[in-house]
């Protein structure tokens, strides 16, 4: 079980549900704390099968993915329709690229546990598995990091 390592706390909790009724309560029980936004300060990520770990698509791949990111990258721009990569910043690049399938270092959040819902039980040949729906705090995740990252979080108006 995960602690944070100056207080002790649990960080993580696995909580099962056998029923629609069950899941609607624990996905809608957790802490609706707002940031001076509409919505809490949950993300949710919803996986096909609980046995499945928070490991992006580019790790599943398997070898040295470090090697690999950066010649996919390079072979989607130069496929890809002109213009439509911008070249941005690399995070914005992968983005992309990962909204169009291609495997990448980053992992798909939502603000919605719904939408998690959906990608938990959309997979037919999943069906015989459980699914699992992660979620995280970004204020408590947000609180754990090293000051001078918070405060590049902070100055950017990133939501974790």
């Amino acid at each position: 079980m995960a602690r944070d390592s100056q207080s002790g706390e649990k960080l993580v909790n696995d909580i099962t549900v056998a029923t629609w009724a069950d899941l609607t309560h624990a996905l809608y029980e957790i802490p609706q704390t707002s940031h001076r936004r509409h919505r809490s300060d949950f993300v949710y990520r919803g996986v096909a099968d609980s046995s499945w770990g928070l490991e992006t698509s580019l790790r599943r791949l398997g070898g040295h993915y470090v090697n690999v990111e950066r010649p996919l990258l390079r072979s989607f721009k130069k496929y890809a329709e002109p213009g439509s990569i911008p070249d941005d910043t690399l995070w914005i690049r992968l983005s992309v690229a990962q909204h169009h399938g291609l495997p990448t270092r980053l992992l798909d959040w939502t603000v919605s546990p719904r939408v998690a819902v959906h990608f938990a039980t959309a997979e037919e040949e999943h069906y015989d598995k459980d699914g699992a729906i992660w979620c995280i705090d970004v204020a408590q995740a947000r609180a754990l990091l090293p000051g001078k990252l918070q405060a590049v979080l902070e100055r950017e108006y990133a939501f974790l």
